[in-house]
């Protein structure tokens, strides 16, 4: 009895205890589902999963506040911060929300959801080598080959985009992205658009979609659009602001891409204030194209059906490019271009060159060889159109064929033979070469001849009151004149260098009336204009920069005296004059007393202004007849010729008076 009764308790105690382990597992699983949540988004919880996302991330670096996890509801992640390589905040968020709750984590973990950001700010930049910092801080969670369900939509939110060839940052505030990273087989999808000002308050936009298919050859469909992106452009020491509208699509891939962007432009040049209008003209462009690109090893790149469109002008380019990242870089290359003559000429008057007319057959071109710099030698190209019908705000110049050839590392342009009205010209021109082989600027030299172009009105206003400034105005104007260049350097490319051309001008039998300001200059120092003048001294002149520079114009007044001209007038008609009057006997009732000191002292008046408005300088002149009358009277006196002096020359030198047309007569004995 005592043994039994000993033993029954004994069974009863250990299933007591196995019962009670057994509720206490499960208030322990039971304390754990509840508390779990707490433990994940506890201080030592956060940093546990921090580090677990820690390579996934690499190089970047996620950093997250506080995480907060419920059973029933979506993972929230509270002052979210996602950091590139160096340690720049690429995107900061005060809540992010991932889709997936964390029962659903646990259940499948494949499936990591949707990370969605509302009012967040991103800092995206492409660095020169075309790296994006976003790119690399996302590491694996966006690698294409990963083989999760995944996805990333940020909303309504701001994105700053830096990029080398952009003059300004993008800024927008509406910006919507979405990177989807579904399980194979299906594609990465992305889309982007934003909109937003820029610093200068031009607004633009950026949309782009695609997706890339990870598991097939044929893996790229992109499209890119943007209105009005800003763009920065240099090279041959030009640079320009480009705000870029159009439209690129990518396609095939992963080794070949089939390429076809339409886009257009409008241009703003840097330093526009000291390009040429000429080239400031060009204020926008349109390009169209058909490309393919291959890489691996090499970049290849063949191009179909491309156009590039420029006021006036209508290029169509075909061809090839090989082993562009290489050591063997070729181009074979060909085209045409399509000149529009009525805008050219719209340009040109735009560009105060005046009225231009002319027809010209497209411009023909073709390029091939290595474009390496140490194997120009191994280039070729050549280029060929002829111009006809040429009227230059009046002036008729006869048909032009260029013909230009590059080869052996050297460019030959075909000697230029034609008329300028009934005169010949001749242009045998040079090309000189940058040492990386951009052509630097044209040289003529002593074959560059005009040999008898008959003067009119015409070309006496629009050319010759450069080099011959007493033409400005003047009528009835007959005879010849031969030019020569010395030496002429005119630049292409090379900004350092300015125009800059040496020369002479002869003139023959060259008669005319004179124009007002002439005869206005003559009268103004008391000398009787003749009915006629005459040119018949040679000119040397030199063109620097916009300035036309003169010695040797002299214009004879009867047998009294001459105007002797030297200075400068610039492209706009700015004058830098000084015009001298030789005291002559004659000029000076011919007193035959006079003869042993005279023939050396000179009228000096200096001329400002404009060839429309010249002013006289007056100070200067002031100056310079003091001057001239101190001289006078000290050799008076010192030939005891003091008395007669003051009798004869006082108050008989006439004061210039400016635009008056006149002179101020002496006063009377």
């Amino acid at each position: 009895m005592t043994d039994a009764t000993t033993t029954k308790p004994r069974k009863r105690s250990w299933r007591t205890w196995l019962v009670a382990f057994a509720g206490l597992a499960v208030c322990a699983a039971i304390l754990a589902v509840i508390l779990l949540p707490r433990i994940l988004q506890s201080p030592i919880g956060t940093q546990r999963i921090l580090d677990v996302l820690g390579p996934m991330t690499a190089p970047g670096k996620i950093t997250v506040e506080r995480f907060r996890f419920d059973w029933n509801r979506p993972v929230v992640m509270e002052g979210f911060r996602l950091h590139d390589q160096d340690g720049t905040v690429v995107i900061t968020s005060d809540e992010v929300q991932l889709s997936r709750t964390l029962w659903q984590i646990i259940k499948d973990p494949n499936d990591m959801g949707t990370l969605s950001f509302r009012k967040a700010v991103m800092n995206i930049r492409r660095e020169a080598d075309g790296k994006i910092n976003l790119i690399r801080a996302l590491g694996k969670l966006i690698d294409p080959k990963a083989e999760k369900d995944f996805a990333i939509v940020i909303a309504d939110s701001q994105l700053t985009v830096h990029s080398p060839e952009m003059p300004e940052p993008f800024v927008s505030h509406d910006a919507d992205v979405e990177i989807d990273l579904p399980k194979a087989p299906k594609p990465l999808g992305f889309s982007l658009t934003a909109s937003g000002e820029g610093a200068r308050k031009v607004k633009f936009s950026l949309a782009a979609r695609g997706q890339i298919q990870r598991w097939t050859d044929k893996s790229v469909d992109i499209v890119a659009e943007f209105d009005r992106w800003p763009f920065v452009g240099s090279g041959m020491g030009l640079a320009a602001t480009a705000w870029v509208t159009g439209r690129i699509h990518v396609t095939e891939g992963p080794k070949s891409y089939h390429i076809v962007p339409d886009i257009r432009a409008d241009l703003q040049w840097q330093d526009s204030e000291d390009l040429p209008k000429l080239l400031t003209a060009i204020d926008r462009f349109r390009f169209r194209s058909d490309l393919r690109a291959s890489y691996e090893p090499t970049v290849n790149v063949t191009f179909a059906d491309t156009k590039l469109g420029l006021p006036g002008l209508d290029i169509g380019l075909k061809g090839s490019a090989s082993d562009l990242t290489g050591e063997s870089a070729a181009v074979d290359v060909g085209g045409e271009v399509k000149v529009d003559p009525a805008k050219i000429g719209e340009i040109l008057a735009q560009s105060d060159m005046g009225k231009v007319r002319f027809a010209m057959t497209p411009v023909t071109f073709q390029a091939s060889g290595p474009v390496d710099k140490k194997a120009l030698n191994r280039m070729k190209a050549s280029m060929a159109t002829r111009v006809s019908g040429i009227d230059l705000d009046g002036i008729q110049v006869g048909d032009i064929a260029l013909d230009m050839k590059w080869q052996d590392g050297k460019v030959a342009i075909a000697p230029i033979d034609t008329t300028v009205n009934d005169g010949r010209l001749f242009v045998e021109p040079t090309v000189e070469m940058t040492e990386d082989a951009m052509p630097a600027r044209v040289r003529l030299g002593p074959n560059t001849t005009l040999t008898r172009l008959s003067l009119s009105p015409l070309i006496s206003e629009k050319v010759m009151v450069y080099p011959a400034p007493a033409l400005a105005s003047a009528t009835k104007v007959d005879g010849f004149i031969s030019a020569r260049i010395l030496d002429g350097v005119i630049p292409v490319t090379d900004r350092k260098t300015e125009l800059s051309l040496k020369g002479d001008l002869a003139f023959e039998d060259v008669r005319f009336g004179p124009g007002p300001w002439l005869l206005n200059l003559t009268q103004s120092v008391g000398l009787p204009p003749p009915p006629t003048f005459s040119l018949d001294q040679p000119v040397q002149f030199e063109i620097v920069k916009d300035r036309v520079i003169q010695h040797g114009l002299s214009v004879p007044i009867g047998q009294l005296t001459r105007l002797d001209f030297s200075g400068s007038v610039t492209f706009d008609q700015k004058l830098d004059l000084l015009v001298e009057v030789p005291v002559t006997p004659t000029l000076l009732q011919n007193v035959a007393l006079f003869r042993s000191f005279l023939g050396t002292e000179v009228f000096k008046i200096p001329i400002r202004g404009t060839i429309g408005q010249p002013e006289v300088d007056q100070n200067s002149f002031d100056a310079n007849m003091k001057q001239l009358g101190e001289n006078l009277k000290n050799r008076a006196v010192d030939t005891s010729l003091d008395m007669l002096f003051n009798g004869i020359l006082g108050g008989r030198v006439p004061r210039f008076i400016p635009g008056s047309g006149r002179a101020e007569p002496p006063p009377q004995p």
